[in-house]
């Protein structure tokens, strides 16, 4: 397949809003800013399932940065395709919209396929991933818990990006160990996504990060954190402070809830 910079001008398609299709239309308008980048998505504004606040902010910041959006396009998925590789062929569409031809069309329709090769077929549901009930355990094996992607928590298997439900999976394994079941805990999951991040750091001579884009996506009603990284990892509430800048929401009045700032070194 010839490299983009060679390709006819005719734009490069994104299909998908969910976290990779942004994080990746972003990346590629940020890589080549003299081709047309389009994202299509099935809804009214990218990231389903993030705070309004937070799909509105994208959406404008996405528009600033010269992107071609195109809501309510639900892209057909050509017949025996996974979706795993890139193609250069019309997209048609299942919402009525005129097919649409670029010189590269990159697929993010959310096809998740887990990893569950090793786990007994009675302990997964319809999609393969690992059946659990509130307190994390698997129904039908009262010694067994599932956390993070494998978990089918909820619609967003958000155990895996939620620190809490480590500590709450630690937490009741104890309790089963120790026979004190009664003092279990139930993993209540956020009602929104977070955690996406966007565009390239920017590097200094040294080759540090200097910059790292915004993650502005609201968990549990309030705004997630953006950090500055200066050469060590970033932090959130409940982890390690590094030598970062974590600005607060003072709107919403939470400690535990940080707000996004792009910061700039």
């Amino acid at each position: 397949m010839e490299p983009i910079e060679s390709r006819a001008d005719t734009g490069i398609a994104i299909i998908g809003g969910g976290a990779t299709g942004v994080s990746v239309a972003a990346n590629v308008r940020e890589r080549y800013p003299d081709k047309a980048v389009h994202l299509f998505y099935s809804e009214s504004q990218p990231l389903p399932g993030c705070h309004p606040k937070a799909r509105q902010r994208i959406e404008d910041h996405l528009a600033r940065i010269g992107l071609e959006l195109h809501p309510g396009h639900r892209a057909l998925t050509p017949k025996g395709f996974d979706c795993d590789r890139l193609t250069t062929g019309p997209v048609s569409w299942s919402t009525g919209q005129t097919p649409f031809e670029a010189a590269l069309t990159l697929w993010s329709v959310g096809q998740v396929r887990p990893n569950n090769s090793l786990i007994p077929e009675d302990m997964l549901d319809e999609r393969g991933f690992v059946r659990t009930d509130p307190f994390l355990r698997v129904p039908g094996y009262p010694n067994v818990f599932a956390v993070g992607d494998i978990a089918a928590t909820d619609p967003h298997r958000s155990s895996a990006r939620n620190w809490w439900g480590y500590r709450l999976l630690a937490h009741n394994v104890r309790g089963t160990l120790e026979g004190k079941e009664h003092a279990m805990k139930r993993y209540s999951p956020p009602p929104y996504r977070w955690g996406v991040d966007f565009g390239r750091p920017r590097r200094q001579a040294s080759g540090v990060p200097s910059r790292l884009q915004q993650l502005p996506l609201p968990a549990m009603g309030c705004s997630a954190a953006t950090v500055s990284r200066r050469g060590r990892p970033g932090h959130l509430p409940g982890h390690p402070a590094g030598n970062d800048d974590v600005s607060w929401n003072p709107e919403l009045g939470s400690p535990s809830c940080p707000t996004i700032r792009r910061v700039t070194r």
